[in-house]
């Protein structure tokens, strides 16, 4: 599973869970959250948590991580989020985008993979910008990286 992270202002919220609610499948998970699910081929693709304040995915990270978001941001306080977990099963780097540039149409924000603390617009995506050697969701390239530097024994 990988996930990304939609951040958006507060102001947006109405807008961002009514997309979600038109487009997706709402399920309920264990502990009771709401989350919504998209599905390709009868398969999920992703699951989409329930929209929450960003002191939440903030709280889990690093200090460095915190202070370079910080940095990036020019959004307007309060903030939110929701957490979009893609499955496995699907490689899903076309899909990514298109629900990203569904959602960036709807409400000025951020998106933020699992690989850096890079804050990336929809410009950066669309336009397949490279932040440290990698674009937006690049999870084979950082993958590969990660595996080069385990067999030259760096990692």
């Amino acid at each position: 599973m990988r996930s990304i992270f939609f951040i958006f202002e507060e102001q947006n919220k109405d807008s961002v869970a009514s997309f979600l609610d038109r487009h997706c499948d709402e399920s309920w998970t264990e502990g009771q959250y709401k989350q919504w699910n998209i599905y390709k081929n009868g398969d999920a693709l992703f699951y989409i948590r329930d929209i929450e304040p960003i002191e939440s995915l903030l709280n889990d990270m690093e200090e460095d991580e915190k202070q370079d978001v910080a940095r990036q941001n020019n959004l307007q306080p309060p903030l939110l989020y929701s957490m979009i977990d893609i499955s496995g099963r699907h490689e899903g780097t076309a899909e990514v985008k298109a629900l990203l540039a569904q959602l960036f149409s709807i409400a000025r924000g951020y998106a933020m993979d699992d690989f850096t603390s890079h804050l990336w617009s929809y410009d950066e995506i669309d336009k397949s910008v490279s932040i440290k050697g990698h674009m937006f969701f690049d999870y084979n390239g950082w993958y590969e990286e990660k595996q080069k530097k385990r067999n030259n024994g760096i990692v």
